[in-house]
């Protein structure tokens, strides 16, 4: 891809389809090659395929059409998430610096441990 003299962008994004698909055909990707999701089917009696293929399709009928990678509902702000008061205070194309507030007396465990 060096050789193609792309735009830095079209550059970014071939590299981007291209790692993406070697990723999915990779052999621990495949379901008939994996043991670990073959021994699953077989436990699960074929549901884990069922349950893959309908979160498949969730994922794909919304917009940003990606896998989810995480429940949207498993992290709940002030229970497994902390939720401290801070502000920007400096800001640039490459990071975001966030000055915290302290939290002044309160010095218990914020979320529980699962």
């Amino acid at each position: 891809m060096d050789d193609a003299a792309l735009a830095w962008r079209s550059d970014q994004q071939i590299r981007f389809l291209a790692e993406n698909l070697i990723e999915a055909i990779s052999p621990s990707n495949v379901l008939l090659v994996n043991p670990g999701s073959a021994k699953a089917v077989i436990d699960t009696r074929r549901a884990s395929i069922v349950r893959g293929a309908r979160a498949f399709v969730r994922d794909m009928s919304s917009s940003p059409r990606v896998p989810r990678m995480v429940d949207p509902d498993a992290l709940n702000p002030g229970r497994d998430l902390a939720l401290t008061p801070g502000a920007v205070i400096f800001r640039s194309p490459v990071l975001e610096l966030i000055q915290y507030a302290p939290r002044r007396g309160s010095r218990g465990r914020i979320g529980r441990l699962a």
